[in-house]
């Protein structure tokens, strides 16, 4: 069996992907409270001793087209919430270890008796149309967003007066601030929806972030420029930046080589050469790769524990990691295993076992096999990642039909439901775990997979507790486990790599997805 894969894995051609973003999401555990070519000459510097300069165009790489539009946050994708953040910012940030740094607000309140969060915005911003950013102008915002139910946990949103902003939520959950800084939550300009339309204003977003909008070509490019009138005086010091849609993983590491791109994220064997010809590089924990089967579907086979026990017994994790990971992979039996918090103590391990997966088809009454469709997106799994998997489950009796719908039909899938099939996703790194009960298995993502019973109770006793309450989490996530709701596979190290001359001086500040592109600049060399 090793042999086989072994074999299959070698003569496949590593095109690695990463975690992109599902919205990059962060969060933090707040309290309630206030507030083979020539390797580059030199490193990138955390801090670089130099003073940052103005200009130049930063050139990043995206390895698919932005799957829907990108100014009208109540109804885009991830992916195009990630890449209209530089335009669109939220009220607040959160970096590493769940610090949460003010933006378009200044300060903050949050009363968990009242339930309610209060907060005091920055004075003086304008969004890049000319129109004041102001409290009318995040309650139509967050209006909006409660009308397309993706914020669940508001009630109301109130003007206190011009520069504050009340939010009354239905519970107090240890999310509701780190939640602000990601997803749908940018800020654009109410003029610009009300005064161009809906259809203008989804292909010319307007927002108060460091950037604005130039133009999007379908599937090619997204370019941005400098917003002159940001409200962090000196910053942005970039003229502008460039998203590339370059679908080839080893164009795009040739491109960061030849000096074409400045930054890339990488993983596998890119990441392994480009570290290895000295590129500088930031890294930070990824999320877990796993399998969502439809378990929510009464008619596929998939809604028997037992088959989704065989496909998990199926998949030999050991031989996956070495063989497709290039040390920037390791094996995962539960769900966010790097992270201590998240780890199930004593909990049984599944190896691989074909024999056992078998007989477990069997007993589910699929002694010759069952034939599923597996669905992914290379913009969140490396395409030789499912190309194994679906090898792995052959060779057990299920054979496996590989769909790479592109990016607004996955989307759609994911946010509507898929039958008779499992979606190979990722679920992906927060600095509150918790972030991940709001991010999947709801009612706007992979409706397919079947809410146990009990699910939903430990999920209110994990996000109601003050902190993250790590016995709490592990509660939810024991269930999520027994059940076989996802099946974990893997767990990555997310790197990104930078040419000479590049300085992003709070690249390892978050997760690597979630860049502070005001604060990136590049010297001469990069020019």
């Amino acid at each position: 069996m090793k042999k086989s894969i072994w074999l299959m894995i070698g003569i496949v051609v590593v095109l690695c992907s990463l975690l992109a973003a599902c919205s990059a999401p962060s969060a933090s555990s707040t309290a309630p409270s206030s507030t083979a070519v020539k390797p580059p000459a030199a490193s990138t510097s955390a801090a670089a001793k130099d003073s940052p300069q103005k200009g130049g165009i930063l050139k990043v790489a995206i390895n698919v087209g932005i799957s829907s539009a990108l100014g009208y946050p109540a109804e885009s994708a991830n992916d195009a919430l990630a890449y209209s953040r530089p335009i669109q910012e939220s009220l607040i940030s959160v970096r590493k270890g769940g610090v949460v740094e003010p933006l378009l607000a200044t300060s903050w309140k949050i009363d968990p008796g009242a339930k309610t969060m209060t907060f005091t915005l920055r004075k003086g911003v304008k969004f890049t149309d000319g129109t004041d950013f102001n409290a009318q102008a995040v309650k139509w915002n967050w209006d909006l967003i409660m009308a397309a139910k993706r914020a669940p946990n508001f009630k109301s949103v109130e003007v206190v007066d011009d520069y504050t902003v009340r939010v009354t939520v239905n519970a107090y959950q240890n999310t509701d601030l780190s939640g602000l800084a990601v997803g749908s939550f940018g800020i654009i300009s109410p003029t610009n929806v009300q005064k161009n339309g809906i259809e203008y204003a989804r292909n010319h977003p307007v927002g108060a972030g460091p950037f604005k909008f130039v133009e999007y070509i379908r599937d090619s490019k997204l370019t941005l420029s400098r917003n002159e009138n940001y409200w962090d005086t000196g910053k942005p010091y970039l003229d502008g930046i460039e998203f590339n849609v370059i679908g080839e993983e080893t164009v795009r590491k040739m491109m960061l080589q030849k000096g074409d791109l400045h930054r890339l994220i990488a993983s596998g064997i890119t990441a392994q050469e480009l570290e290895k010809a000295g590129f500088a590089k930031k890294t930070c924990p990824g999320g877990t790769f796993m399998l969502a089967p439809d378990s929510n579907n009464a008619a596929s086979p998939l809604s028997n524990l037992k088959v989704r026990q065989a496909i998990s017994c199926a998949i030999d994790r050991e031989t996956l990691v070495k063989g497709l990971g290039f040390g920037f992979l390791s094996v995962a039996y539960q769900v966010y295993p790097g992270f201590s918090e998240a780890v199930i103590p004593n909990y049984p391990r599944t190896e691989f076992n074909p024999d056992k997966a078998k007989q477990l088809l069997k007993d589910a009454g699929y002694p010759s096999g069952l034939k599923v469709t597996m669905i992914s997106n290379t913009r969140f799994v490396n395409k030789d990642y499912v190309t194994a998997l679906a090898k792995m489950l052959g060779d057990v009796g299920i054979q496996i039909e590989l769909s790479f719908p592109e990016p607004g039909k996955y989307e759609e899938l994911r946010s509507k439901g898929w039958s008779n099939g499992i979606l190979a996703h990722a679920m992906q790194n927060t600095d509150n775990l918790n972030m991940c009960f709001k991010q999947y298995f709801t009612d706007i993502q992979m409706p397919s997979v079947k809410i146990p019973d009990g699910y939903q109770d430990a999920i209110n006793a994990s996000l109601s507790s003050p902190e993250m309450d790590p016995a709490k989490l592990q509660a939810a996530f024991k269930i999520m486990m027994d059940n076989l709701m996802v099946i974990p596979y893997a767990e990555e190290v997310i790197a990104a790599f930078y040419r000479d001359g590049v300085h992003d001086p709070r690249g390892d500040e978050g997760m690597i997805q979630t860049v502070i592109y005001k604060d990136i600049w590049l010297d001469g060399k990069a020019r």
